[in-house]
């Protein structure tokens, strides 16, 4: 069998993703992964519908309700999931492969519901989001930025972490993370949910010897 080309092994991954999380109840809306010619051998990877809303998360002024009601209400997300917190994945790639790639995970408060404590509200959105909007708490946001072209030697890794908005916060990464890697880490880490066996799409390292030297994410 041929190998697929990479926009389709995302997408296939995505697919995967998908149907994982919606079996386990963990999201409750979601936008396919869409490929959109850009040039010659050229191509954007994202949600379905992405518009400029998406572009207020590199606000660093706006709290995190102001930056979680437009994207829920335009539906910005590659997945939002059951506590109304998002996902978002994307990538660029020229060539079959990948040049640029971001993805986002942002979560009102720092306290995590279980899926049955969500579910006494499901006859009621309003309710829900009045509570999820009330209860207090630390917002998280984490970033993956991909960007080589900008590439800066420890100041810029290729692929970087970035918390919670800070502007200069780019944590060293070893490669950039598939959507399938990237849910899994939110999922055990943030939830305590193991999600069931699936093929990750994994990326070539892009981590220099110098950025390796420092604190940086290896997996």
């Amino acid at each position: 069998m041929p190998n697929l080309k990479l926009d389709a092994t995302l997408r296939k991954e995505y697919d995967a993703v998908a149907d994982i999380l919606y079996t386990e109840g963990l999201v409750v809306d979601a936008n396919p992964f869409v490929v959109k010619s850009t040039g010659t051998n050229t191509f954007d990877v994202t949600w379905s519908g992405k518009n400029s809303t998406s572009n207020i998360l590199f606000d660093e002024e706006k709290s995190g309700i102001e930056l979680l009601e437009p994207i829920r209400s335009e539906r910005q997300y590659t997945f939002l999931c059951y506590d109304k917190s998002i996902i978002q994945a994307e990538y660029k790639i020229d060539n079959d492969i990948v040049v640029k790639g971001r993805l986002l995970f942002l979560k009102l408060q720092n306290k995590v519901w279980s899926h049955d404590e969500i579910s006494e509200y499901a006859d009621d959105p309003n309710k829900l989001d009045d509570m999820l909007n009330e209860e207090l708490g630390l917002p998280i946001m984490i970033r993956i930025d991909f960007d080589p072209q900008n590439h800066v030697d420890c100041h810029h890794p290729k692929a970087h972490c970035v918390f919670s908005n800070v502007k200069d916060c780019r944590i060293p990464m070893k490669s950039v993370l598939s959507l399938g890697q990237f849910v899994d880490f939110i999922f055990r880490q943030f939830y305590h949910v193991k999600l069931p066996k699936f093929d990750m799409v994994k990326f070539n390292e892009t981590i220099t010897q110098a950025e390796s030297k420092m604190i940086h994410i290896n997996w």
